[in-house]
């Protein structure tokens, strides 16, 4: 995806994200996000709290803050009542806050600039409908088989019926195109983004659908993509989405797919696969760790991803980017930010 020095700076392998900023809008800094935005909400209510929450996450350590557009799309707005106009300011200015965050923190510490980033957070197509569908893909048609159901069964598989699954990552490439377009549209807007996160993707059709989606933006648009990431959830420590045979895709499948590498290849021999894909050097990909966090042991949470952080190698991935999600606040990346040297911090 990109190499550590266009991430933030040759010399450091690790660097740390921000939390989960809508649970901690929600529970530290008491601000209602139970509405259809939710925490793109404070982008239209309460920017100067959002601002401040960006600001408190830099302080506590993280050097990289992510947009409060994980739920943002037209269908999200229209939901609301907003114009497409509206939609797009809004999601232009949620950009806009993150940047203020960070000549803010930079202007009080004497920090770089350079040192300190803005992802343009794009969460999944599930995240944008009611009840949300982000962690478990229960799409409706075309995206999906059949929408949430509390009364039937809910399926998120298409099984042998390939011409429905390829028709749902086409209607899923042009969501995220659209969205993505959004951004690269207006070039003060994507000058500002310094990468870019596709979000807790739960179906491996969907991560095949953003790779599709990436090349259609940037050849219809003729720019050069940001360096970028997806994310990917296993709720129940395989993905959501169900292979023809009626078996689940597996991590490795996921990461195939990340990677685009069509063969069975296993985990183990990933660092196999990046090299396949390293053409030149410096161009291995890089690894975002933003794992859930625990509010009764926010210490434990940041010891155990720190080990995991610490088991990745530099001869597999170019930097690793440790973060948290959901129930993660400035608390948890404070300590975690502990466990490493920061650029801008020494």
């Amino acid at each position: 995806m990109s190499d550590s020095a266009s991430i933030y700076g040759s010399d450091h392998f690790m660097n740390v994200a921000d939390g989960g900023l809508g649970t901690t809008l929600e529970e530290i800094f008491k601000v209602d996000v139970s509405g259809r935005l939710w925490s793109t909400q404070v982008v239209i209510e309460e920017p100067d709290k959002l601002r401040e929450v960006h600001v408190e996450f830099l302080r506590s350590g993280a050097r990289t803050i992510l947009t409060a557009t994980y739920q943002s799309s037209y269908l999200t707005f229209v939901q609301s009542a907003c114009s497409k106009a509206q939609a797009v300011a809004f999601m232009q200015r949620a950009v806009r806050v993150a940047e203020e965050a960070r000549s803010q923190f930079c202007s009080e510490t004497g920090t770089s600039d350079r040192h300190i980033k803005v992802a343009l957070s794009l969460g999944t197509f599930g995240a944008a409908i009611s009840p949300m569908q982000d962690f478990t893909g229960y799409l409706p048609p075309p995206f999906g088989p059949r929408g949430y159901s509390e009364a039937g069964e809910n399926v998120n598989s298409f099984g042998n019926d390939a011409e429905a699954r390829e028709k749902s990552i086409t209607a899923l490439s042009e969501f995220h195109a659209e969205r993505l377009s959004t951004f690269t549209a207006d070039a003060q807007i994507w000058e500002l983004i310094d990468y870019v996160a596709f979000e807790t993707i739960p179906l491996a059709r969907e991560i095949e659908a953003v790779r599709r989606a990436v090349k259609m933006v940037m050849g219809e648009e003729k720019i050069k993509m940001k360096p970028w990431w997806i994310s990917a959830v296993f709720p129940d420590g395989h993905c959501s989405e169900k292979r023809p045979n009626g078996t689940y895709y597996t991590a490795e499948d996921v990461v195939n797919a990340m990677l685009e590498v069509d063969d069975e290849r296993p985990l183990p021999r990933m660092a196999e696969a990046v090299d396949e894909l390293a053409l030149e050097p410096n161009s291995r990909p890089f690894l975002v760790l933003k794992p859930n966090g625990d509010k009764d042991s926010g210490r434990a949470w940041a010891d155990s991803v720190g080990s995991l952080a610490r088991l990745q190698s530099s001869d597999v991935w170019s930097a690793v980017l440790i973060g948290g999600c959901c129930k993660t606040g400035p608390d948890e990346i404070r300590a975690i930010s502990g466990m490493l040297t920061l650029p801008g911090g020494d």
